[in-house]
């Protein structure tokens, strides 16, 4: 399989997020939550956004409409893939129904493949009044407030793990770059972002700017990236009638991708077409709704989904499920029949906060298995042959499966990301990444030069850590 990168010739993200639900839940909430400015976000959209606001708020106030329930849940909920089914079904739950089997399933093979690149699922979906003017929704949920603190000065934030650095925004080019060191320094490859289209409704928006502000400053690290798009917000944008056309709003949402995205220098390819997954799908599940989608494009993006579309792909991408025994069957599935790309995972744990944070019932629980699960189901990735290992997540707080350094972890997860791919760099030099990002923070209202940022960022990107603290003492 050959990887590449397209290069210019002259150099050179089970849920989506609506801002209109902040009101709402701050209105149910017990305590008092930050304002957001939702009402100035929609003044000046376009009369359908402005109703499919309305129609949203009014639906779920009204609890008789399990309808409209079951899109928040899809919605909000990020592992959540399907209306009308309280428990998720893993491939090989679904597969193990039918009587004519198209998949070939066979033994996992215990020899390790070549080097696979290692990619974070990364989310663009955090806001704070720093940066973005309100807490977002995904610290908030329905009962969190941020501007609550303890004696610590923790914040009340929606999640069962609290970020080393505290809870921080997408957009947030300090953020950015603190990120980007960190992977650089653990030998991840790149990051594969959540992605929700060109619809200017609702949150989308933010997180497209969010999504462009990450690749920019991904690029100067080399760190890759792709796309991993989500379908179900045009099953939204028809429920709420932004749009009339499902296939024709997606054929908009690749033009773009294509214009703007799958052009940039560090955009995943394989075998010269662009990578594009899709957390699903949920709304187009017929190959011929992905070739009207692809029509016109100057190359057909390589797609894998969360499950095979007949015609289209019949690969897909491996994922977090309550099945113990779908990793070992996904492998072996790949394996036995010769995927051309088999994109591999491993994970931490599964511990979601939404009964916690008022947004219903929890979708299921994987403990931490003392903390040895994300290395096992790595090593899983690595005997089954994967040609990208994603990590689930780098950064989904909502969920539990964070990887990123927490006040819980610490930077275990990094460091065993650090043993798997065999750079030269351990803890000390993530803990002088982390006191880079504060001494920034610190003298933000001084202004940081960017000859000393770029100076301290070239020594510990080369492991000198002695004199990138040398150059961070001068700025103490």
């Amino acid at each position: 399989m050959k990887f590449s990168y397209l290069r210019r010739k002259s150099g050179f993200a089970v849920r989506f997020v609506f801002l209109s639900m902040t009101l709402l839940f701050a209105a149910c909430s017990q305590q008092t939550q930050p304002s957001s400015p939702i009402d100035t976000q929609l003044t000046g959209q376009a009369d359908p956004a402005k109703l499919a606001t309305e129609k949203w708020q009014a639906g779920i106030k009204i609890k008789d409409k399990p309808q409209t329930q079951d899109y928040k849940d899809l919605l909000l909920k990020r592992s959540k893939i399907s209306l009308g089914k309280s428990k998720e079904l893993s491939p090989r739950e679904k597969d193990k129904d039918k009587k004519d089997k198209v998949l070939e399933t066979g033994s996992l093979s215990t020899q390790v493949a070549n080097k696979p690149l290692i990619m974070a699922h990364y989310m663009p979906w955090f806001q704070t009044p720093e940066e973005s003017g309100y807490w977002g929704i995904h610290w908030t949920m329905n009962n969190c407030n941020p501007e609550v603190q303890d004696s610590t000065g923790r914040r009340q934030i929606c999640s069962h793990h609290y970020p080393l650095i505290g809870p921080y925004d997408s957009s947030d080019p300090d953020l950015l770059e603190y990120h980007a060191m960190l992977m650089k320094l653990s030998g991840i490859d790149g990051v594969l972002i959540d992605w929700y289209g060109t619809q200017n409704a609702f949150d989308w928006p933010t997180l497209r700017d969010a999504t462009e502000k990450i690749m920019t400053t991904f690029d100067r690290y080399g760190l890759k990236y792709a796309i991993v798009y989500e379908d179900k917000t045009i099953e939204a944008a028809l429920y709420f009638n932004l749009i009339q056309n499902g296939i024709a709003a997606a054929h908009t949402d690749l033009q773009y991708l294509e214009a703007n995205v799958f052009n940039r220098p560090n955009y995943l390819h394989i075998n010269n077409q662009p990578l594009l997954l899709n957390f699903g799908p949920v709304h187009f599940s017929q190959a011929s709704d992905w070739n009207s989608i692809f029509a016109g494009l100057s190359t057909n993006p390589k797609y894998q989904g969360l499950w095979a579309v007949s015609g289209l792909s019949d690969q897909f991408f491996s994922w977090v499920y309550d099945d113990s025994q779908f990793l070992p069957w996904f492998y072996g599935v790949s394996q036995n029949n010769n995927w051309n790309l088999s994109i591999g995972e491993a994970y931490p744990m599964f511990d979601d906060y939404y009964f916690e944070g008022g947004w219903g019932d929890n979708l299921f629980e994987l403990t931490s298995q003392n903390k040895t699960l994300f290395s096992t189901t790595f090593q899983q990735a690595l005997s089954g042959g994967a040609d990208i290992i994603q990590l689930v997540t780098w950064n989904d707080f909502g969920e539990g499966t964070d990887i990123e350094p927490s006040i819980e972890n610490g930077y275990q997860y990094l460091t065993e990301v650090q043993a798997f791919s065999g750079v030269s760099f351990d803890q000390q030099d993530l803990e002088a990444a982390t006191e880079f990002y504060f001494l920034r923070k610190r003298l933000a209202s001084d202004g940081l030069g960017l000859r000393s940022s770029e100076s301290i960022t070239s020594a510990l990107l080369s492991g000198d850590n002695a004199r990138a603290e040398s150059l961070m003492a001068k700025l103490k």
